[in-house]
């Protein structure tokens, strides 16, 4: 029970991914506009902002629950734009207008940029971009005037290119590899909104493809983007940009390995830790960006000490906390708990990879205000965010298991009744809240003691009628933890009616569940039973009984006092005298591990065969490998020989299709090579007149 859980981009416990998904999304990315203009219409402002929003969040919410490499479209923040994207579409463009506007831009003298902005808008239509690419020079257009001393030239022109950078055909984005060289060049450009649509459209063309990666990564862009953000700190619209981009190269499967050495040795990492902290004029943009960036690294880097060295997994939590006391103050900020789940993750995977506790991570009583928030987060978003509820709570699990500080912070905060709470949700919600109740549980008496004072009993009796299965497991292993540890929990468990529950689980449950069923009725929990003073009120002598086996219980539990008691029935038959120690003993880690041990070991040797039956059952064995093997090389040879028989018939089928076609262009050439040029002239002449004859055409194009 006392384990960490790992959560993983391909396969995790809470979020499973079976494949990597590529989706395209529009993005409006300002949470909050920064220029007015009192020219604008409010009532359309805010219906277009409105609109941006929920564009934002339904990408973020897409992103956070799938994980997609996605790409992004910044619109322009032009009043005239505006209007006009909202504005159902146009007609299409025809390749002959694609033509002339390219002609216009070449010859356009001042109105160059006039001309680059019409062309941005036909490339909004995605069925434009494969025709403009197939232009000849169409590309080497728009990397001319990127590259010009225009300034306004140059926005324009990367607008275009940013525009084709998000386009759903594949062959677009490498048709864009030219411009590249001067994307990344653009990066420390003083204007910044030429650095933001360089950045989008870089993060953009990274999806598109093996070639695309290798260019960019024999480019530079992982020092160019530690560089930007590094020197670009103050513009959060660029860092968000920025992050959006890093994101992209670190979640990529193919190119991990090579990109987050490449982050790491650039020092990028404390400067992403200290963009965490939201700013409240801005947004939470650059703040969400980070902190999926900062997840990647962690998720996927294979020693991960380097964070805690640079301070990242304090900042993380105390974030973590803030947000939980807003959270809990009613906080309705939109977004929220899109920065919450990176950060989650984060956190949970840095616990789980063991690095905290060989780098001997700060854990005090301060830090036990981590347990708070994540509670916290899994009662306030479990009707919105159920997803974000499981999240929280394996966090949980990662921080309980094999702590006592967090374990002990766990019922010094009273925090197991809201957790109790939560046995009653499916989708893992339940299963989770158990393995943090093992974890406390695994600590010894005192905690188990703790636990029941809690009202865990009563709800492991409800847990352990559930139909699921896991559920059942968990709450059997929870089950076995109390009572071998605290004789006072069996007790309990008794007068709560629970020997039935387990005997309804010994008679219809599957095979795993009644072998543990049966192991907690026969050792814990018959006895207890059996000699309860309750279960004959006119019998006297039970009461006795029934406490001699509690202190015979008592002593036998604990390798110290059961080594004592060995050590005092040896030298009792042999008539020596000893020296009794003190009667305090201290729970040794090592027995309780080895209880555990033999526990589980039980389970794995449940049927005992015999000598004979062992070696009938590994002649079978051997006999149904030998059977696999001889059924495995007839199918090899065959398909050798099928293959082989087929590899003849195709060469026979082409030979004999080559010799036909070899005749044929022989008989023909011999034929021209007779006639003559004059004679072949003659011919055709006279063949056409039989065909104006035959085919003549009459009113309306109809045949006679």
């Amino acid at each position: 029970m006392n384990e960490h859980i790992v959560h993983d981009d391909n396969s995790s416990v809470l979020h499973p991914l079976q494949r990597e998904v590529k989706a395209v999304f529009l993005k409006m990315w300002r949470l909050k506009a920064v220029h007015h203009k009192a020219s604008r219409s409010a009532k359309d402002l805010e219906a277009f902002k409105n609109k941006r929003r929920e564009h934002e969040k339904a990408l973020r919410q897409a992103r956070r629950d799938r994980q997609l490499i996605s790409k992004r479209l910044l619109i322009n923040e032009d009043e005239q734009e505006e209007k006009e994207f909202m504005e159902t579409g146009s007609a299409p463009v025809s390749p002959d207008q694609i033509r002339e506007m390219l002609h216009s831009v070449q010859h356009g003298g001042e109105q160059k940029a006039a001309h680059l902005a019409v062309l941005r808008k036909a490339l909004r239509d995605p069925q434009t971009h494969p025709m403009f690419t197939k232009l000849e020079k169409s590309m080497y257009v728009l990397v001319g005037q990127l590259s010009g001393h225009n300034t306004q030239c140059q926005l324009e022109a990367a607008r275009c290119l940013h525009e084709l950078s998000h386009s759903p055909h594949p062959s677009v984005g490498q048709s864009c590899l030219p411009a590249t060289p001067y994307l990344l060049t653009y990066l420390f450009s003083p204007c910044a909104k030429l650095t933001e649509l360089c950045l989008y459209t870089l993060g953009n063309l990274w999806t598109e493809g093996t070639v695309v990666k290798e260019k960019l990564l024999a480019q530079g862009i992982v020092p160019a983007l530690a560089n930007c953000i590094q020197n670009q700190k103050s513009n959060l619209a660029v860092v968000e940009a920025a992050g959006f981009t890093l994101s992209q190269l670190l979640q990529d499967k193919d190119t991990a390995d090579r990109v987050i050495p490449l982050v790491i040795s650039s020092g990028l990492v404390p400067h992403l830790s200290s963009i965490l902290t939201p700013d409240p004029e801005f947004g939470l943009g650059p703040a969400i960006e980070c902190a999926w960036c900062l997840h990647y690294i962690v998720s996927r880097a294979v020693d991960a000490s380097v964070l805690l060295t640079q301070g990242v997994l304090s900042q993380c939590c105390n974030l973590l906390i803030i947000l939980g006391g807003a959270v809990a103050k009613g906080s309705t900020e939109e977004g929220l708990e899109l920065l919450i789940w990176p950060l989650l993750r984060f956190l949970g995977n840095l616990l789980a990879s063991g690095v905290c506790e060989g780098a001997g991570c700060p854990v005090g009583l301060e830090d036990a205000r981590l347990l708070a928030a994540l509670c916290v987060f899994s009662q306030s978003y479990l009707s919105s965010h159920s997803a974000l509820t499981r999240e929280s709570l394996w966090v949980l699990n990662n921080l309980t298991a094999g702590s006592t500080v967090f374990c002990t912070a766990l019922l010094f905060f009273k925090l197991v009744p809201a957790l109790l709470q939560l046995l009653h949700f499916s989708k893992g919600i339940n299963t989770m809240v158990l393995r943090i109740l093992g974890n406390v549980a695994h600590n010894g008496a005192e905690y188990c003691v703790h636990l029941s004072q809690a009202g865990l009993l009563p709800a492991l009796c409800a847990t352990l009628k559930m139909a699921d299965p896991d559920v059942v497991t968990l709450s059997l292993e929870v089950l076995y933890l109390l009572t071998a540890n605290s004789p006072q929990v069996a007790n309990e468990f008794v007068k709560l009616n629970g020997i039935p529950l387990l005997e309804a689980i010994q008679y219809n449950n599957e095979e795993e569940q009644r072998v543990r069923a049966s192991y907690l009725l026969d050792h814990y929990l018959h006895t207890h039973f059996m000699l309860h003073p309750d279960s004959d009120p006119s019998n006297p002598s039970l009461h006795s009984q029934f406490v001699k086996l509690n202190e015979a219980y008592r002593v036998l539990s604990k390798e110290g006092s059961r080594r004592e008691y060995d050590i005092q029935l040896r030298h009792y038959y042999s008539g020596e005298h000893i020296f009794r120690p003190s009667s305090r003993y201290t729970s040794n880690p090592s027995a309780e591990t080895a209880e555990r041990m033999r526990y589980w070991e039980q389970f794995r040797h449940a049927q005992d065969y015999s000598q004979e039956h062992r070696q009938k059952k590994r002649k079978k064995n051997l006999r149904l490998v030998g059977y696999c093997i001889v059924a495995m090389l007839l199918s090899i040879g065959t398909h050798y020989f099928g293959f082989r028989k087929l590899e003849e018939v195709h060469n026979n089928f082409m030979d004999e299709k080559d010799r036909v076609i070899t005749e044929i262009y022989k008989e023909s050439k011999e034929r021209a090579r007779v006639n003559g040029f004059k004679k072949q002239q003659e011919i055709l002449r006279q063949k056409h007149a039989e065909f104006v004859e035959r085919y003549k055409l009459r009113n309306g194009g109809q045949e006679k």
